[in-house]
């Protein structure tokens, strides 16, 4: 039997109107990954179809197509809820968000939550399904029977039930779901910070590693975070050092794990001296004497999401500016009372954290899913926190206060996007997908 090239993969995605010419297929197939399998053995395929309909095997239609994610999907109601298209791709380019471990036969003994619906009982649909929910933490799959997903409380499922009792656990095979954190964090190890701890043990913040990850990356101030699925979400300062020297030892702390920001992260914003004056509209706050050096009228805006520009006059005051000061060409620099040549102004400049690229402005024209929480559209860093949290988000576009729409892969590459100057466009790089 041919290898598959160690630089080939399968990418996954809505069955394209234009499947090209057929080069094969197999009827009831014993999994997706024999197809793919099969797909690499065969000469000229480069993709094929896979469609299920309820209990039955599997059906893959090889084609000699390369296709791309960009095309035109199917308008076929049938064919788009039971077909999809699978595509050759290299590893790098194929999008498969999760990773997941195969740990042996059997199934986990405690944590079952959902399963035994035959049609998800296949290895393609079932990893799309732990993917999916964000407490699948293990799936048992018995082909063509059950596709059993297992939430934390099935601990490590490292004590799996593997024979006996009427569910034939001989015929499960189980796998764990891989989550890796984002790429602004760096693992530390066990325990956690003693010292600079600000905010946590609230279990919402704690469902997940990249809910987790996403609280710290909304923080300006969090530094470090000490993660225990379910219940906490630690956040620390600056003031923890360098968190090396952790709490460890007794049962309590070595539940934790510490995540350090690197220092990219931790400046979330730049800022551009503009030169001598201050802005004439939009002041809001400052002439405190304290806060007027520089790093501490950095900090000061940088905290402050509606900061748009800062007019330091050292030992007087930090005035800061929001969005009513427009770009702050018009600067008032000599006369008045408020000495404005003393003053040095800075312009805040904000950039998307390291795990999106931006597309430019305008919204994607397909695949959206949620929006419009003013919450979630705060700033920048807020509305990609959202997205980096969310395994579906491919893309979002933010406008400042009133959206921060997320879409799905279903909006393909979103070059062609909605002409829509308030939305500013964003896409999740291959990295962050696990791809």
């Amino acid at each position: 039997m041919q290898e598959k090239m160690q630089d080939e993969c399968y990418g996954e995605r809505t069955l394209v109107a234009d499947e090209g010419p057929g080069v094969g297929d197999r009827i009831g197939a014993d999994s997706i990954e024999s197809c793919e399998a099969e797909c690499s053995e065969i000469k000229g395929c480069e993709s094929f179809a896979v469609c299920t309909h309820g209990s039955h095997p599997p059906n893959c239609h090889y084609k000699s197509k390369k296709v791309t994610l960009d095309e035109a999907a199917t308008s076929h109601a049938g064919k788009l809820k039971d077909c999809k298209t699978l595509y050759k791709t290299k590893c790098k380019d194929a999008p498969h968000p999760q990773r997941f471990s195969k740990l042996g036969t059997g199934y986990c003994p405690t944590g079952y939550y959902a399963g035994w619906v035959a049609a998800d009982g296949n290895l393609g649909s079932c990893k799309a399904k732990c993917q999916e929910e964000e407490k699948c933490r293990f799936f048992a799959l018995y082909e063509g029977k059950t596709c059993s997903r297992y939430d934390s409380r099935a601990g490590d499922c490292n004590e799996r039930v593997e024979e006996g009792g009427e569910y034939s656990p001989e015929q499960h095979t189980t796998f764990a779901k891989t989550e890796k954190v984002d790429p602004r964090y760096r693992k530390l190890g066990k325990g956690y910070c003693k010292s600079g701890y600000y905010a946590g043990w609230k279990a919402e913040d704690a469902i997940s590693l990249a809910v987790c990850a996403a609280k710290c990356g909304t923080e300006s101030q969090c530094h470090y975070f000490a993660f225990v699925e379910g219940k906490t979400c630690s956040r620390y300062t600056g003031d923890a050092k360098d968190c090396s020297d952790r709490q460890v030892g007794d049962d309590r702390a070595d539940e934790h794990i510490t995540y350090a920001k690197t220092q990219e992260t931790q400046a979330l914003y730049h800022f551009t001296k503009l030169g001598i004056g201050y802005c004439s509209l939009g002041y809001y706050a400052g002439w405190i004497p304290a806060e007027s050096t520089l790093q501490g009228c950095k900090a000061k805006c940088e905290a402050e999401s509606g900061c748009r520009f800062f007019a330091l006059y050292e030992g007087k005051t930090c005035s800061r500016y929001d969005s009513r000061a427009g770009d702050c060409s018009q600067r008032v620099t000599q006369g008045g009372q408020f000495f404005p040549e003393s003053h040095v102004l800075y312009a805040k400049s904000e950039q998307a954290d390291p795990r999106f690229r931006k597309l430019g402005s305008g919204y994607c024209l397909s695949g959206y899913y949620d929006g419009w929480k003013k919450e979630d559209a705060a700033s920048l860093p807020i509305c990609a926190a959202k997205c980096g949290a969310e395994s579906q988000c491919h893309y979002f576009a933010l406008v400042e206060g009133k959206t921060c729409s997320r879409y799905t892969i279903d909006a393909k590459d979103c070059s062609n996007r909605h002409p829509a100057d308030d939305h500013t466009t964003y896409a999740k790089i291959a990295e962050v997908l696990g791809e």
